[in-house]
């Protein structure tokens, strides 16, 4: 943890290194701007957005982390190295489905991930860009394929297999397609705390709690999966688009996060 001297001097070593970009993982979870409040200490993630204002223009910040900051020629050659391996699978017998799909809105992923903020956001550990895990997507499809009766079970066998049979498709992660910034700073408003924490009844004169947390805004994704069965493939990316637009993909869901257009 750094104390407010030891931030502020990050702050201008980093700044003086504009040509080597910020892992942004490591600057929310390993460099902690932390307060004293009461005798604890607590870290906010509002206070870390402090270091994101001299990189807007005119110093005009409004919750959205500049593009500047993160690796992206460094990515671009990753998402390169990516397309390169499916190109190798592809040699091998595999069949490859792929497209490009919209956050119609914000998408948050990993929202109750261990982080010292209590709130976290999934990104690549070398990149630091905000990825879809191909877990999150395997288990977004078969939950949307579950509620479409016996026609959906009998795909899920297909694509996932059970106790008998082992899974025929390869779910790959949904990377990022930049096209201006989209990591932001969100919040959700608690209104009565007392009533989660303490068991009171709620009430109007409850104080609200804000809690911050980082999402992705309007940001396009680049999706693929694989198997040796091309009808397989194909079913698997028909009802992963399907998911995506119907069920949507993430935390908080019920309020609009995580749906997609095509």
């Amino acid at each position: 943890m750094f104390a407010k001297k030891d931030f502020e001097n990050l702050q201008k070593i980093i700044q003086e290194r504009t040509d080597r970009p910020l892992n942004l993982g490591l600057y929310f979870d390993k460099y902690i701007r932390w307060t004293i409040e009461n005798g604890k200490i607590k870290a906010k993630l509002q206070d870390q957005q402090i270091f994101f204002k001299s990189f807007a223009p005119g110093n005009s910040f409004k919750g959205t982390v500049p593009n500047g900051v993160i690796p992206k020629k460094e990515y671009e050659a990753y998402f390169q190295r990516f397309t390169l391996l499916k190109e190798t699978i592809k040699a091998q017998g595999y069949f490859c489905q792929e497209f490009c799909a919209k956050i119609m809105w914000r998408l948050s992923v990993d929202l109750g991930a261990e982080s010292v903020y209590e709130t976290s956001i999934n990104l690549h550990r070398n990149y630091a860009v905000p990825i879809i895990p191909g877990s999150a997507i395997k288990g977004c499809t078969k939950a949307y394929l579950r509620k479409q009766g016996k026609e959906g079970e009998d795909i899920i066998k297909e694509i996932f297999g059970d106790l008998t049979h082992r899974g025929n498709v390869i779910f790959f992660d949904a990377l990022p397609i930049f096209s201006g910034s989209f990591i932001r700073l969100d919040i959700m408003n608690v209104h009565y705390p007392d009533y989660y924490q303490k068991r009171l009844p709620p009430g109007d004169w409850m104080e609200t709690t804000p809690i911050p947390f980082l999402i992705v805004e309007n940001a396009e994704y680049h999706f693929s999966v694989a198997s040796k069965q091309a009808n397989l493939a194909e079913k698997a990316s028909v009802s992963i688009k399907r998911a995506l637009k119907d069920l949507g993909i993430g935390a908080k869901t019920s309020a609009g996060y995580g749906y997609f257009r095509m």
